[in-house]
């Protein structure tokens, strides 16, 4: 069975950007957007996809519950780094660059839904 990926959200260090260029390398960050269809794939296929090919962070946004778990890759495996709720904000340890209100981005995609 071939597997078949919609392009999660991904963002790569400085430090990648250039093995990236060069070898095709996994990013650094991976942001999965779940829906009610995607979801039970995303989890379990995609997650272990993802974790074969070293990618360092993952998060998993769940619209319906207005959460994001992010997934650190430790020894090789993720593990659950935490549960982040709507009203929290959200850090990488990845990047340090990057930091998300999650009200602020539940709230945009709030705008959205019909």
């Amino acid at each position: 069975m071939e597997l078949i990926f919609c392009s999660p959200i991904s963002f790569s260090s400085a430090t990648r950007t250039f093995i990236l260029s060069r070898t095709e390398s996994a990013p650094d960050l991976l942001i999965e957007i779940l829906s009610p269809s995607s979801g039970a794939i995303g989890k379990v296929k995609k997650k272990a996809v993802y974790e074969q090919f070293r990618v360092r962070e993952y998060w998993f946004v769940e619209p319906h519950y207005v959460t994001v778990d992010q997934f650190l890759l430790v020894d090789g495996k993720y593990q659950l780094a935490a549960t982040n709720y709507s009203s929290w904000r959200i850090e990488s340890p990845q990047l340090a660059c990057l930091s998300v209100e999650l009200s602020k981005m539940f709230q945009a995609a709030n705008r959205f839904e019909g």
